[in-house]
């Protein structure tokens, strides 16, 4: 007897949005919910292409952008995918990766070494900063933390003490935080949040440096 196919109308999650048409976008979403659900566990590989191709489904799908459709649609902790890809990138494996063997290594991942930069370096940076070797982003943070303080990766995500791996570095005191003050035409209103974030001796020398202009 000869085998039969069977259509559920759903294709695979890893066929890429680019060769679909927009109508078809929605059954391919769908696919990688699916994969989200059922398959990532097994494999974490096909990330790469589901955050590369995200934005494509945000549009077709009404959602704001990329991350939105990744955290909504597909229930992933955007922390998390950035820790994935973040490996991903670095091992390029070719065979299935289960997805905690992932979350396990990124947590013991080293962080490269600081060191200057080449001339070659250097030109290609345009900068004569530090170089870690590292992106200075997300990745580069989840790393920082899995090294310094590693108890804080189970807190990084929506609803838990720490929004996001900068909210969680700031806490671990690898970074500090930037405080944004508004020019807002009440400007005992802005004195009162300039006050907020500096010391005495800050303010002193501020109204020093502001009184001959006065």
């Amino acid at each position: 007897m000869a085998a039969v196919s069977i259509n559920t109308g759903i294709p695979r999650p890893d066929k890429s949005a680019f060769d679909v048409p927009p109508d078809q976008l929605k059954p391919l979403a769908m696919a990688r919910r699916r994969w989200a659900e059922i398959d990532l566990p097994c494999d974490c590989r096909l990330m790469k292409q589901v955050y590369k191709e995200a934005p494509l489904f945000a549009e077709a799908m009404g959602y704001e952008s990329g991350d939105q459709f990744i955290t909504d649609y597909l229930s992933l902790d955007l922390d998390l995918v950035h820790r994935v890809l973040g490996w991903l990138e670095q091992e390029q494996p070719t065979e299935a990766t289960p997805l905690q063997l992932v979350i396990e290594q990124a947590k013991a991942q080293p962080l490269a070494e600081h060191r200057r930069p080449t001339t070659e370096e250097q030109e290609a940076k345009g900068s004569d900063a530090t170089f870690t070797g590292q992106d200075r982003g997300r990745s580069y943070l989840l790393r920082r933390i899995a090294r310094d303080q590693p108890e804080l990766l189970d807190q990084i995500g929506p609803d838990k003490p720490h929004r996001s791996a900068r909210a969680a570095a700031i806490a671990a005191g690898i970074i500090k935080p930037v405080p944004t003050i508004r020019l807002v035409s009440d400007m005992a209103v802005v004195a009162d949040k300039l006050c907020q974030h500096l010391t005495r001796e800050q303010r002193i020398a501020l109204i020093d440096l502001i009184a001959p202009d006065l």
